[in-house]
This record gives C-alpha cells, sequence and structure tokens, in this order.
C-alpha cells in the first residue's frame, strides 16, 4: 500500500522520489505479485528519482534474461556489454537473489578485460560501495586480470575500508 500514490505514501520511505533508485526499491517489493514477471521490475521504475547511469527502458520484447542483463547494469552502473550473456536466467532468480547482486557484479567486472568493465569498477566503489563488501576473492580476481588488474587493485586500495 505504501507504493500507492495517496496521502499515507507522502509519509513513508518513497515519499522522497527525488534520491530513490530502483535497487532498494526492489529489494522491498520484490515478493510483489504480477501477472507478467517484468512488470516486478518495470513497473516499480515510475517509483524511482533521476539515475545516474544510462535509462532502463521498457522493453517487453526482448527475452526475460535480457531484461535481467539490463536491469543489472542499470543498477550497478556499468555498461550491459560488459556483462554475461545470463546473470540470471529468469526475474525469479534475479529478484531471488537481489542480496548479492552487487557483490556478484562488482567479482565479474573486476575479472572482465573489457575496458568498460574498469569504468563499471569505478562506478560502483563510487556509488554503490555500501552494498558490498570486499573479500579476499575479489582482491583475487583483480590480480588475475592481465589488462586492468593493477588500476583495479589500485582503486580498490585507495578506496579502503569504508566505515
Amino acid at each position: 500500500m505504501e507504493a500507492m500514490p495517496s496521502p499515507l505514501r507522502s509519509s513513508t520511505w518513497l515519499a522522497n522520489k527525488e534520491n530513490q533508485q530502483l535497487y532498494p526499491i526492489l529489494r522491498n517489493f520484490h515478493h510483489a505479485m504480477s501477472s507478467i514477471e517484468r512488470d516486478k521490475i518495470y513497473a516499480l521504475l515510475g517509483l524511482c528519482g533521476p539515475s545516474n547511469t544510462k535509462q532502463l527502458v521498457t522493453d517487453y520484447t526482448i527475452h526475460e534474461s535480457e531484461v535481467v542483463r539490463n536491469t543489472t547494469a542499470y543498477i550497478c552502473g556499468c555498461d550491459v556489454q560488459c556483462l554475461p550473456l545470463t546473470p540470471s536466467d529468469t526475474i525469479k532468480s534475479f529478484l531471488d537473489n537481489l542480496a548479492t547482486l552487487h557483490s556478484r557484479t562488482f567479482s565479474l567486472l573486476l575479472r572482465s578485460t573489457d575496458v568498460r568493465a574498469m569504468q563499471g569498477v569505478m562506478f560502483m566503489l563510487r556509488e554503490r560501495h555500501q552494498y558490498f563488501d570486499f573479500t579476499t576473492t575479489m582482491m583475487e580476481d583483480a590480480a588475475r586480470n592481465e589488462v586492468h588488474g593493477a588500476a583495479m587493485i589500485q582503486s580498490l586500495l585507495e578506496r579502503g575500508p569504508q566505515d
């Protein structure tokens, strides 16, 4: 009910639409029912404020795995071309695993040799760091990256722990 336009909404965390991002909204409403699976994502876009990333396009003609891939790129602020073809096969699987989305995507970007992956790493360090913790495995992933590893490790070390 708190998502519905009403006086009740003005007293909830959704009242400040300007600062709303899709990820926390999905986390709060990921169990919502819908007769069309992709509406579990697309219907919530109207609750979001302006984004720092490219616009997520509502497209009912693409495969469900592409909806997931595009949504992952939108949420994590990276180029969709940096992501594997199917980070999740279904919207249900994507929504069930939202809690680890940023960690999984960050690790994928650290392993990627695509130049756009480095931009995604920098964006996630700057804008999405609150959603994931660094692990030894992530440092190892960056160290194994023969193309961008040194720059990625430097960025990780410069960021340091955020308390």
